[in-house]
């Protein structure tokens, strides 16, 4: 995640050459907005004769050709597809600076996109938001409520920080992930930090602290990474 002025450009920010229209179809699309369910009215149709495997391999052979071999866009609404994503690329090769992500029409790319909390200083990161990720302890409140902070820490006019996400356990009930809420309630049985934490945010400071916020729990994964 580089964090120079030179290379924070993001989904419609400047005007150079990171921030051009990406225009490949090898891309993966990170939707910041669920399509709202419609109901509709399930038609039966009568199912058609199975194709033999080989005309159906074909078929899909004429397509990709027809799409110019390239793959086709993978679309991703919540940050925990993308995190999966990033960890199938070869994260010491370049793959991670060539693969993209298409975020509201514009390319940004995977390693730029992920960020590890690693003591940057936060006047540095950029202004648009991020995933940022690291290990990070899980600590249950007295209200019943959690707190995510990260192990490492990011820089604030030379002092050091750990910042964190705040997740309130009812609104995490309400949008229906109660297995999040289980796997938070399993982690803060511990008191070392086994989580890695991946929040799509920005983080700030306010009063001592660094905080990132968060829009929807779309925005938020937890997982075990192999190290």
């Amino acid at each position: 995640c580089p964090y120079s002025a030179a290379s924070t450009a993001g989904a419609g920010e400047g005007k150079g050459e990171a921030s051009r229209p990406f225009k490949s179809e090898r891309v993966d699309v990170f939707h910041l907005e669920r399509p709202q369910a419609t109901p509709t009215q399930r038609k039966v149709k009568p199912k058609p004769e199975a194709e033999p495997a080989e005309k159906t391999k074909e078929k899909a052979v004429a397509v990709w050709r027809a799409k110019g071999g390239t793959e086709s866009p993978r679309n991703y609404y919540s940050i925990s597809g993308l995190v999966s994503r990033y960890f199938q690329l070869d994260l010491a090769s370049d793959e991670p600076d060539l693969q993209k992500i298409k975020l509201a029409n514009w390319p940004i790319a995977y390693r730029e996109f992920f960020c590890p909390v690693n003591e940057q200083p936060l006047d540095r990161l950029s202004g648009y938001p991020r995933i940022y990720w690291g290990k990070a302890f899980i600590n249950q409140l007295a209200n019943g409520d959690y707190q995510a902070r990260f192990a490492q820490h990011l820089l604030y006019r030379g002092e050091e920080i750990k910042p964190s996400v705040y997740l309130r356990a009812e609104k995490i009930e309400q949008s229906g992930k109660s297995h999040l809420l289980k796997k938070l309630k399993d982690y803060a049985k511990s008191h070392r930090p086994e989580a890695t934490v991946f929040v799509y945010s920005k983080p700030y400071y306010n009063k001592g602290y660094i905080n990132l916020n968060l829009a929807n729990f779309d925005f938020f994964d937890l997982r075990e990474v192999e190290e």
